[in-house]
């Protein structure tokens, strides 16, 4: 099952390997430092638009950022 809390330690994971702050993050993407910040801490997620943006800022897809390209982070299984 998807969980927000592993998607922001996804995130930041993927930040701090790039050497990004989460300042930074927020300039590139033209959001406020609050936002990247409740995001990585798992209170809620970016929009459509920024979870594209921040894959492409990563290097990673967004099936990884959700953790929907495989099992690797043990937090989603696919039924199907």
């Amino acid at each position: 099952m998807f969980s927000q809390v592993d998607f922001g330690k996804r995130l930041r994971s993927f930040r701090k390997k790039k050497n990004f702050t989460q300042k930074e993050i927020a300039f590139r993407i033209g959001v406020s430092e609050q936002a990247v910040s409740k995001w990585e801490n798992g209170e809620c997620l970016p929009d459509v638009y920024n979870l594209k943006v921040l894959g492409q800022l990563l290097h990673t897809s967004v099936d990884t950022l959700l953790a929907t390209e495989n099992d690797k982070f043990g937090c989603y299984t696919s039924k199907y």
